[in-house]
């Protein structure tokens, strides 16, 4: 289903009224799996989602109507301004590599990722499975491993 609504332009960054994204959910309603998934989606389709980023930013306010959240003319136009020169072009692929969706990042309301939210509702499952998903391999001698955790400091 997530995939479905992905292909249909679904924004994977949404956060609810109490700034839960999708991994937040999923934290919550102990679904480890749903979890993986979304973050294999990402990696998946990273190209897209940045472009989806880029054409329409999620705004803060809540209060603006759908007519104040349109980009306004003058934003379109310096954008096909800087897609028609060329030096832009290759400068705009570039920022296109080096920024990456991180939706392990995105705090709540209450200022927790998805890590932070799994220790506070004290779900040791989630916990363990986030953990394990940021773990890289540092090196390997036969059947001994060494590894080291990916862990952002809140």
């Amino acid at each position: 289903m997530i995939r479905l609504l992905f292909q249909y332009g679904a924004r994977l960054d949404l956060q609810d009224k109490y700034g839960n994204t999708l991994l937040h959910l999923c934290v919550e309603k102990n679904l480890p799996d749903m979890y993986n998934y979304i973050l294999d989606l990402v990696d998946l389709y990273q190209d897209k989602i940045v472009q989806q980023q880029m054409d329409c930013p999620i705004e803060n306010k809540e209060n603006k109507s759908k007519l104040e959240r349109l980009p306004s003319v003058k934003s379109f136009v310096e954008k096909v301004e800087r897609r028609m020169s060329l030096s832009d072009i290759s400068q705009e692929d570039s920022e296109k590599n080096e920024e990456k969706i991180n939706l392990e990042a995105i705090k709540n309301l209450e200022n927790r990722t998805p890590l932070t939210y799994a220790a506070v509702l004290g779900n040791p499952n989630m916990l363990q499975e986030i953990i394990n998903r940021r773990r890289r391999v540092l090196w390997r001698y036969g059947n001994i491993s060494l590894f080291f955790f990916l862990v952002f400091v809140d």
